[in-house]
């Protein structure tokens, strides 16, 4: 018996290569697959071939920490484990914001700001400054933390003023 779709036509042949509608990083982007206030899901394909979705933040975070930071979407490698023993590595990925226009003198001092201003959030945000960035993990953000989170995005930028 041939297969078929619920709609009683054969199903259609997957391209033997499908067409790429960006990149982000190492990963490129296929089709979004979907989205909604916090973002975009896009289906993807890691450097191996394996179909991965990778979801993408909406400017909303870009706008709230401008003009003094800029934001990038960032592959960042997570650790399973404690202290100095990390067991694992995990690929994710995340936010990076820079200080816009700043010479590297006054960099640590912004970012530390920034990182405070986070954790005082009435929901925290903890990030970890690396590389004179502030790295945000997208991977530790909940399903259920996503509307908390955009909710301070406009309190956020008041305080950064």
């Amino acid at each position: 018996m041939d297969a078929t779709t619920s709609a009683g036509t054969p199903p259609q042949a997957a391209p033997a290569t499908p067409s790429v509608v960006g990149r982000l990083g190492p990963y490129r982007l296929l089709q979004v697959i979907g989205g909604g206030g916090m973002g975009v899901v896009h289906l993807g394909l890691d450097p191996a071939g394996r179909a991965v979705a990778i979801k993408v933040l909406r400017p909303h975070v870009a706008a709230a920490v401008a003009p003094h930071f800029t934001v990038e979407v960032v592959l960042l490698q997570g650790q399973i484990g404690s202290g100095s023993l990390p067991v694992e590595r995990l690929p994710s990925a995340g936010l990076a914001l820079t200080p816009a226009g700043t010479a590297r003198k006054g960099m640590g001092r912004l970012l530390d700001a920034l990182a405070t201003a986070l954790r005082a959030l009435p929901r925290p945000v903890l990030g970890r400054i690396a590389d004179d960035r502030l790295l945000l993990d997208l991977r530790c953000l909940e399903a259920h933390d996503r509307a908390a989170f955009m909710a301070q995005i406009d309190l956020l930028r008041q305080r950064l003023g």
